[in-house]
């Protein structure tokens, strides 16, 4: 199986993969960058959520040169990244407690859909393009909020980024800070 991966862009952000759930798509996803817009926008507002993330990707690629990546196996969009600076993620407020590292890039999505796409190597392979990214940016690290429970969460679950390094640096029950150092 090839897989060939692609820096996200307000281009391509429409290819993101799609899942089974509200907001079905990545590139309809605001959790993190404006979550009030988010919770609040009709699953009829597609073409809005669509726009808004393009401007998302458009201001942060301008300010980070990048912000996220696409795994591709064929035509299909089977995988999804997205990581900012903890300032771009008001999303983070609504975590009671957690205080990500301001010198630390926030993964804020790793995410593959389809069950049939996992377990193949290519959340390994975005999580290193994400990682050589950081160290060319100057960041000394990676954060993220992982999940206990649910393996589906977008975000990844904790048992993934224990086994690529990342250690709990805050714990708050179902959702805990996790970090890896870049040295």
């Amino acid at each position: 199986m090839e897989i060939v991966i692609e820096e996200l862009n307000e281009k391509n952000l429409e290819k993101a993969p799609e899942f089974h759930s509200f907001p079905y798509r990545c590139c309809y996803c605001l959790y993190w960058e404006k979550p009030e817009l988010f919770m609040s926008e009709s699953r009829a507002r597609k073409q809005k959520l669509l726009d808004t993330k393009r401007e998302v990707v458009r201001n942060l690629r301008r300010e980070l040169g990048n912000c996220g990546m696409l795994a591709f196996v064929g035509e299909k969009a089977v995988a999804y990244a997205f990581y900012a600076r903890t300032e771009d993620l008001p999303g983070l407020l609504s975590y009671e407690g957690v205080v990500p590292d301001k010198k630390a890039l926030f993964v804020a999505c790793l995410y593959i859909p389809d069950i049939e796409f996992r377990g193949q190597g290519i959340a390994d392979r975005l999580l290193e393009r994400v990682k050589d990214h950081a160290r060319e940016s100057g960041y000394r690290a990676l954060e993220t909020i992982a999940r206990r429970s649910n393996i589906e969460s977008p975000s990844g679950p904790v048992e993934f980024y224990e086994k690529r390094g990342f250690s709990v640096v805050q714990d708050h029950g179902e959702f805990p800070l996790m970090r890896l150092d870049l040295d």
